[in-house]
This record gives C-alpha cells, structure tokens and sequence, in this order.
C-alpha cells in the first residue's frame, strides 16, 4: 500500500515537473534558529502561480510533513522522528472527506479509517506490529456502531 501511494505521488510529480511550468520555492517560516520551518512550492505558468506543495521541518531541518495539493485533492505524508512515515492523509478536507492511514514508528500500518465531516466514519481496521489484524471497529459519522449496523447502513447507501 505504501509502495502504490509513493508511486502516485513519484508519477504526479513526474508529470508536474515534466510540463512547462516554472517551479518556484518558497521558505514561508523560519524557525528562531534560522533553518526553513515552512516551505512551499508552487508552479507558475503565463504568470498564474499555483500551490503544489508544502514542507514543514523540523529545529533540526528534518522533514516532519508533506503536503501534495492537488485539484480537489489532498495527500498528506508525516513522518516519526526515525524517518518512517507516520500517517496518510488523503482526500478533500473541503468537503470533510479523508482516508487516515496511521503507522508504526518501527514501520508497519498501525490503523486505517475514513473520515467523514472530520468525525470516523465506516469500517477501522487497527494492527499489531506483526501486521495480524487487532481489531476493526465501525462508525456512523462518529458514533461507533456494531459491524451488523454498518453492513445494513451500506446496504441502504448504495440502494
């Protein structure tokens, strides 16, 4: 799973960096020791700047988080202190929709959900370090309900 989202956003960039777009950097926030805090890039084109992604770092210049800001889409990395990914965030936080994808420090998926108006909603799967399924649990825009519920609620959805 990490391996297809790292390879969307290798493609994306790919296809960002390919066209005739000027790509210019921006450090938006500096941190009290002088090293960049906030960093943006944007892509300009006949003069019409356009915000594609931002870096935040750390005291130490360590990179914590990556925004890719996409048409109606927004694709969220952070990292633990070791380097690996901490969480995905992926979707529209306009409309209130995200998929959350929450790691291990040692590496592996710790859970997954969507949310839905910022509150869980559907199916969370949580993970032992192992990879073996802990648990999953089921909400209705917030509100934990029984697998049954939630198997029923899709049945209406999708009738």
């Amino acid at each position: 799973m990490i391996l297809k989202k790292l390879f969307s956003i290798l493609f994306i960039l790919l296809f960002i960096f390919s066209c005739d777009d000027k790509i210019i950097k921006e450090v938006k926030e500096i941190h009290e020791n002088g090293k960049p805090k906030v960093v943006e890039l944007f892509s300009e084109k006949d003069s019409v700047k356009e915000l594609i992604k931002t870096e935040k770092y750390n005291l130490s210049n360590q990179l914590i988080s990556e925004e890719f800001h996409l048409k109606e889409q927004l694709i969220e990395y952070s990292y633990h202190t070791n380097g690996n990914i901490r969480t995905i965030l992926d979707g529209n936080p306009d409309i209130g929709y995200m998929k959350m994808s929450y790691y291990h420090k040692e590496g592996p998926l710790n859970f997954y959900g969507e949310v839905v108006d910022f509150t869980r909603h559907g199916r969370w799967s949580f993970y032992y370090l192992d990879e073996t399924l802990e648990r999953e649990e089921f909400y209705n825009k917030g509100d934990e309900i029984t697998k049954e519920e939630w198997d029923n609620l899709k049945k209406t959805e999708t009738n």
